[in-house]
């Protein structure tokens, strides 16, 4: 669901498809050992009270991450819908009800055996659940529930095929939904759509066509995707085309900065390349990873400064280290998941950590950048979905 301070220096200028050559004994060396401790850690201590009649002001502690709350699904399976949406600190405690899970089973009616994941908009403004029978998800039984958060719009979308790949746009405003037919995926990609979430179309689909890779802008109005090994950039209707004329592509991840000032994409042969939104220049770092491990997903940093790319296995799937990568192309750090099925989630909104989760345990780890360690996790519920640090509310 991404301590102490990292800063990342930025390049004034992109070079035009200059290569930053890492060997790939690299990773070794910048991996560091590190145990999990499976205890709940203390929460963040509350000041002490001021005196009424003094008039200093109450020092207020630092929220872990830089936020105070966040949203999540917290999951369970006896419950309607498998759970519901919960706002809590990030140490787990001041839990709130968000939204009921028995109104979204009511008004979507789960089939026999069907099981959810939640997916929650950056902006804390949609809510989707990626549902299929539990144990199979054959391409009759996928579909994405949509909703917002007093249920005044849903929708319920069938697709046909297993649906591998979902982004919400930053303003919750889209839905780029990407389905593999269920055989391999050919060099044309999956079958992409894109879903409208806003009030006024909510939950109208366009066929995109197939691409093997789709990200949205940074301002939620263009999608970044490939077409015959060329990364392109379009409106939501793949119209008014423009390529990258520099650089030949072939990828499945990749992902826009938050200040609209850089595209990264990983390279199915894991290279990096970081781009300028037009795609005019590109520069690209080779990355420190080892035959048999692929880069699975890409997340910018809060503040722009810096990218996570996930690393897993391409035979367990599981995720094995978080490389971290600066701006300007230079390695800065990789950080062992030295858990089993960890689930990266991104970034904390002072970008000087990242977040997983993790099964069996349940736990939240927030992981600081130059510690190359995990911290204990913070919450004792399972999650069903990566969290989303909300604005200080009381």
């Amino acid at each position: 669901m991404r301590i102490t301070a990292l800063v990342f220096a930025l390049s004034a200028t992109l070079a035009a498809c200059a290569p930053h050559q890492l060997s790939t004994s690299t990773l070794a060396s910048l991996r560091a050992t590190s145990t999990v401790a499976h205890s709940t850690s203390t929460p963040t201590p509350k000041p002490s009270p001021t005196h009424i009649p003094t008039q200093t002001p109450t020092a207020t502690p630092t929220a872990q991450g830089g936020a105070a709350h966040f949203l999540a699904f917290v999951e369970n399976d006896n419950l309607p819908a498998n759970g519901s949406f919960y706002t809590m600190t990030v140490d787990g405690s001041d839990q709130r009800l968000f939204i009921d899970g028995s109104l979204i089973e009511a008004e979507f009616l789960f089939r026999e055996g069907e099981h959810g994941s939640a997916l929650i908009s950056e902006n804390a403004s949609r809510f989707a659940f990626v549902t299929c029978r539990r144990g199979t998800c054959e391409p009759t039984t996928s579909r994405i529930l949509l909703f917002d958060e007093d249920l005044s719009h849903t929708a319920a979308l069938p697709f046909p095929g297993r649906i591998s790949n979902v982004d919400w746009s930053p303003d919750g405003s889209g839905l780029i939904v990407q389905v593999s037919p269920g055989n391999s995926v050919g060099p044309s990609g999956y079958s992409t759509y894109v879903v409208d979430t806003s009030l006024d179309s909510f939950g109208t689909i366009f066929n995109f066509g197939k691409t093997p890779l789709a990200f949205w802008s940074s301002d939620s109005q263009h999608i970044y995707f490939i077409s015959n090994e060329k990364l392109q950039v379009s409106d939501r209707t793949r119209s008014n085309r423009v390529p990258c004329s520099e650089c030949r592509i072939f990828a499945y991840v990749g992902a826009s900065s938050p200040d609209g000032q850089h595209v990264a994409v990983a390279s199915s042969t894991n290279s990096l390349f970081i781009l300028p939104p037009d795609l005019s220049t590109a520069r690209t770092t080779e990355l420190p990873i080892g035959e048999g491990s692929r880069i699975s997903s890409i997340v910018w940093s809060p503040n722009s400064q810096g990218v996570a790319l996930e690393v897993s296995g391409n035979s367990s799937g599981l995720v094995t280290d978080i490389i971290i990568v600066s701006a300007s192309g230079d390695t800065i750090s990789a950080i062992p998941m030295a858990m089993d099925y960890a689930r990266f989630c991104g970034w904390t909104p002072d970008s000087r950590s990242i977040v997983a989760s993790a099964a069996p345990f349940g736990g939240l780890y927030f992981i600081p950048i130059a510690a190359n360690g995990l911290t204990p996790p913070t919450i004792a519920e399972y999650l069903g979905s990566c969290p989303i640090f909300l604005e200080d509310r009381s």
